[in-house]
């Protein structure tokens, strides 16, 4: 796996045009999470070319040098705020087949761009979606500031299993599943029936990204689905891949002290009654959603 910079920096990888994908990764302020991020695209397996694009939101901390010694191309949002148009931003300067999205408090296994980038690649479909997605703090040595300690033990000492999320809308999928197939009048592989995901994990055929028009709504309100939705309208060669693994940040709802286990039921309890959001106790910009803290 290589970046856009150093050609030869980890593997020699079989000489070809151009780049197989870019990799846009928004930031404000993220130092801590950023080298785990690039850690596991430096690990992945897969013997392609990987442009990695870089939008900053006016960082103050070193997330700048940090994406620069990465050999990132850095671009800065003079949006500020405007998450999905950093991403548009980002598409805008894809030189890759495909392009992937990425937030900066994510981290992928190392088999992730060899299953999610090589079938667009080869030309197999255009469309790939992750079906599995674990907790980052799990697996990685990165913890917010504030934390539990008793959560983390139970994160890190769980076996993957009972950390592993499917697909976010489970149910929707297997109706359409049932819905392709009574159309179609076959048996229809369930892993060619799309349906949303989240950000990172979603890999397209860049010229069909930008068909679909990028991202068009703001943070926070369904713009990850209506960006899949959008894709998807574009084609129909989409398929899910079930051995890589996404891993995501819990940090903005991670516990703080000993009564997490009470919260949870709580959560779970309130998204069973329809009312998760208001708990969330989230505000509003010209941009969209954003915590009480400010944060994205």
């Amino acid at each position: 796996m290589t970046d856009s910079t150093e050609p030869a920096a980890l593997r020699e990888p079989q000489r070809r045009e151009g780049f197989d994908v870019t990799i846009v990764i928004t930031t404000l302020d993220e130092a801590k999470y950023l080298p785990v991020l690039f850690d596991s695209i430096r690990a992945q397996s897969a013997d392609l070319v990987a442009e990695l694009v870089v939008v900053d939101d006016g960082s103050t901390d070193d997330s700048v040098a940090i994406a620069e010694r990465a050999g990132a191309r850095l671009l800065h949002n003079e949006d500020k705020g405007n998450v999905p148009g950093m991403r548009n931003q980002g598409l805008a300067e894809a030189r890759g087949t495909a392009v992937l999205f990425a937030d900066a408090d994510v981290a992928f296994s190392p088999d992730y761009l060899a299953h999610m980038v090589t079938p667009i690649v080869r030309g197999d479909v255009d469309v790939t979606l992750c079906l599995w997605e674990r907790p980052l703090e799990a697996r990685f040595p990165v913890l917010p500031d504030r934390h539990s300690p008793s959560y983390v033990w139970v994160l890190r000492h769980l076996p993957a299993w009972c950390l592993t999320k499917i697909p976010l809308r489970l149910f929707p999928w297997l109706g359409s599943w049932l819905v392709a197939m009574a159309r179609r009048r076959r048996l229809v592989s369930p892993l060619t029936v799309p349906d949303r995901v989240n950000t990172p994990a979603i890999v397209a055929r860049t010229a069909i990204a930008r068909a679909a028009g990028g991202w068009r709504n703001r943070f926070g309100t369904h713009e990850d689905t209506i960006y899949c939705r959008d894709v998807f309208a574009q084609t129909h060669r989409v398929r899910w891949c079930v051995r890589p693994v996404l891993y995501i940040s819990g940090r903005r709802h991670f516990p703080t002290d000993g009564w997490w286990p009470l919260r949870l039921l709580e959560e779970s309890f309130a998204q069973l009654l329809g009312v998760g959001a208001w708990l969330e106790r989230r505000v509003q910009d010209e941009h969209g959603y954003k915590d009480p803290g400010g944060r994205r």
